[in-house]
C-alpha cells in the first residue's frame, strides 16, 4: 500500500511520518525530507533562487497592516498578495491589499507576503524526481487562469530553459518526491514564482499524453526501475470544465445523514 498527498498542509505530517508509515503499518511513500520541503517555502524561496541563479520577484514578510501600508507605499500597485502555504491575490490598490491580508491570515496564519508584480507569460513545469534525478516531466503554458491563478487552460512546451530549471532544482536539494515550479516568461527571462511539493490538481494532463507520473510514483514506492520520461508532445492542450449532475435528492439526504451510500 501506499498514500500520495496532494495538499501541502498535510505534507509536513506525512514527511515527519514516513518512517512510521512504512514500518508499522507498511504504507509506502515517495516524499521530500523536511528540510527540502522548507527549503521552498514562499518565505525562503528568494534563498533557493539565488543558488539556482534564477530571478525572483522583490518579496517581504509581513505581519501587520503598518508593515502592510509601508510596504506598498515603497512599493507601488499593483503587488502579489501570499499566504506562506496558500492563496495569492493581485492588488491594486490599498482598499484590495488591506482586504486580502485579512483574508489570508484569518484562513492560514502569518506571515503574509508582499511580491512584486511580474508580467509576462505562466509557465510551469511538473516533475518527478528520486533523490536529485529528474525522472519525468512535463512543461506547459497557462492560457486562462481562475480567479487564484490555478489552470483553467493550457498548452504543453518546449522550453530547454524550462527543463533545466528543474533539473537544478532537483540536483540542488537532492529532492524527494513529486514537483511543480511556477514560473513567468518575461523579456526572455525566467521569474521563478513558487515551488510546489507535490502534485497539482492538473496532474491527469501529463497522463493524458503519455507521461503518466503518479503511476512513475508507485513504481518508485515498490523499489522497481523506472526509465526516465521527459519527451512529450508539444501544442497538446488541456481544458478544465465543470459538470453538472442530476440526480435523486433520496441519495443526497441518506448521504448527509448517513455519511455513506
Amino acid at each position: 500500500e501506499g498514500v500520495i498527498p496532494t495538499l501541502d498542509a498535510e505534507l509536513s505530517l506525512y514527511i515527519k511520518y514516513q518512517q512510521q508509515l512504512q514500518e508499522e503499518l507498511g504504507i509506502k511513500t515517495c516524499l521530500p525530507t523536511l528540510s527540502q520541503f522548507e527549503a521552498r517555502e514562499k518565505r525562503r524561496l528568494g534563498e533557493l533562487a539565488e543558488k539556482l541563479g534564477i530571478s525572483y520577484p522583490k518579496t517581504s514578510e509581513i505581519f501587520s497592516i503598518d508593515e502592510l501600508i509601508r510596504q506598498v507605499r515603497k512599493s507601488g500597485f499593483p503587488v502579489m498578495v501570499k499566504g506562506n502555504y496558500y492563496k495569492a491575490y493581485r492588488a491594486s490598490n490599498l482598499e484590495e491589499a488591506v482586504d486580502y491580508f485579512y483574508k489570508i491570515s484569518n484562513e492560514w496564519g502569518f506571515p503574509i507576503l508582499i511580491q512584486e508584480m511580474v508580467e509576462g507569460e505562466e509557465i510551469n513545469y511538473l516533475g518527478l524526481s528520486r533523490e536529485g534525478e529528474l525522472l519525468g516531466g512535463i512543461g506547459i503554458r497557462k492560457l486562462t487562469t481562475t480567479e487564484l491563478g490555478k489552470i483553467w487552460t493550457g498548452i504543453t512546451i518546449e522550453n530547454r530553459n524550462l527543463l533545466e530549471l528543474a533539473r537544478q532544482f532537483t540536483e540542488l536539494t537532492g529532492w524527494n518526491g513529486a514537483f511543480e515550479l511556477e514560473c513567468i516568461a518575461s523579456r526572455n527571462k525566467i521569474y521563478l514564482i513558487e515551488i510546489n511539493p507535490r502534485f497539482p490538481a492538473w496532474v491527469y494532463f501529463g497522463t493524458g499524453i503519455g507521461v503518466n507520473l503518479p503511476e512513475m510514483m508507485v513504481q518508485i514506492m515498490e523499489g522497481r526501475v523506472v526509465e526516465p520520461q521527459l519527451k512529450y508532445p508539444a501544442e497538446r492542450m488541456y481544458v478544465r470544465y465543470v459538470d453538472e449532475l442530476i440526480t435523486d435528492f433520496n441519495l443526497f439526504k441518506k448521504l448527509f445523514s448517513e455519511k455513506e451510500l
